[in-house]
């Protein structure tokens, strides 16, 4: 199995999942070297490196699994003249949309609410100082009945929470 980058993440090398895939050589190459890297390859994982009639044809193995967004840079008509088969992982169906959603929302929220200056104002002396910042004003509580209470409980049935 070769997989179309050189490791899943920093420091967490494609190895480290061979106890899920006993029996199962796993390689991983640069998107640009995988024709370098076909010899005995029974199953491609681009993770979104072009895979063209010149990449099929350079390959024995025979089946194209995407492990992310879409097929637009697999040439599905020449996989399938090629007897490749080609697969997706949906992510409605791995629930993998609702993961991307919720930390780009983090992510957003932790930037306009100055996240990092809010935890320093935990550190030892600090406690006490203006810090971090949010759109209820000055006294953010979330829980009580009055303004605060009703945009929380709005942001959370919005959330989904």
């Amino acid at each position: 199995m070769l997989f179309g980058r050189e490791h899943y993440a920093p420091g967490l090398e494609w190895d480290a999942y061979a106890e899920y895939l006993p029996g199962w050589e796993i390689l991983g190459a640069p998107a640009d070297q995988l024709d370098r890297h076909l010899d005995g390859v029974d199953v491609l994982c681009s993770f979104g490196a072009p895979v063209d009639a010149q990449l099929l044809q350079s390959g024995s193995f025979g089946l194209v699994q995407q492990l992310g967004v879409g097929l637009e840079k697999v040439d599905v008509e020449a996989a399938t003249a090629a007897g490749v088969w080609v697969a997706r992982l949906p992510a409605e169906l791995t629930g993998n949309a609702d993961g991307v959603a919720d930390t780009a929302l983090l992510l957003i929220l932790a930037a306009l609410r100055r996240l990092d200056a809010a935890r320093a104002g935990l550190a030892p002396g600090a406690v006490g100082r203006a810090c971090g910042s949010h759109s209820g004003g000055p006294h953010g509580r979330g829980g009580g009945l009055g303004r605060d209470g009703r945009r929380h409980r709005a942001a959370s049935a919005w959330l989904r929470m």
